[in-house]
């Protein structure tokens, strides 16, 4: 190889070698406005970057919110925000929550509940309440008038003297651990995620104080605004009494304020 097509070899190389290292990313505003920059990172809902005319590694990091834009162009690829919830790419949540531990007092159910963060987005949740059951045992079993939060699954002796009316608490114990997964899809569309404000998956299990106890896997919603929050648990289960057992649905509704 001679000297000449060395130098051309060399050349063609460095000169690809340096598009690489300047090549354009490009940021699309909402108002149509373009931004020619480098990329320098996406992570949560923010986009930083370098203006093509200062790339120099001193020169200043500006950033974009990720909900201002229309789209952007990343080392090649462009993504539109409508793809963003099929693509992941604001892989960093910023936590806006400054306490590990939430007390909460249910309305709706009368209880205690305290949940305890072991990590961003996993939990413990336990809680004391009770439920209430108001109904009539004829010679045909149970017959529940009104039921608060206890499920019945147990029918009453086949013979009875004669139709008795009664009013029932049911303390129960709940253990719960949560798996919460839309905590960045809700900061990223702009929603509150603060006192673990997201859906979550558990593993949930509760113990009657009059023999009764349930395990089995639930989703989870939970809502707070303000002081007030929401929680809803669908799911099914095992229940388990001393003469017996049922595999049956859950719906567990929770309506109160928190303390802390």
């Amino acid at each position: 190889m001679n000297k000449t097509k060395l130098i051309i070899i060399l050349t063609l190389l460095f000169l690809g070698g340096l598009t690489m290292l300047t090549a354009q990313d490009q940021i699309i505003l909402n108002d149509s406005s373009t931004i020619d920059c480098r990329i320098i990172s996406i992570e949560a809902n923010v986009i930083q970057f370098k203006d093509n005319d200062s790339a120099q590694i001193s020169s200043e990091t500006k950033s974009v919110l990720a909900d201002t834009i229309k789209s952007y162009t990343y080392d090649g690829k462009t993504y539109y925000n409508s793809q963003h919830r099929k693509k992941t790419l604001f892989a960093t949540y910023n936590d806006p929550n400054t306490e590990d531990t939430y007390i909460r007092f249910s309305l709706y159910v009368p209880g205690f509940s305290f949940e305890n963060r072991i990590a961003q987005s996993i939990s413990i949740n336990a809680e004391l309440g009770t439920g209430l059951g108001v109904g009539r045992i004829t010679e045909n079993g149970y017959m529940e008038i009104f039921m608060f939060s206890r499920k019945r699954v147990v029918e009453g002796p086949e013979e009875w003297p004669g139709a008795i009316d009664y009013t029932s608490l049911y303390p129960f114990f709940k253990l719960e651990f949560r798996k919460y997964y839309s905590l960045h899809r809700r900061q990223y569309h702009g929603r509150a995620t603060i006192n673990n404000s997201a859906n979550y998956f558990s593993l949930y299990t509760l113990a009657f104080w009059d023999d009764l106890y349930f395990v089995g896997p639930t989703w989870g919603l939970q809502r707070n605004k303000n002081r007030f929050y929401f929680n809803l648990n669908l799911g099914g289960g095992l229940y388990l009494w001393s003469e017996g057992s049922k595999i049956q649905a859950l719906i567990d509704v929770k309506v109160g304020v928190l303390l802390n």
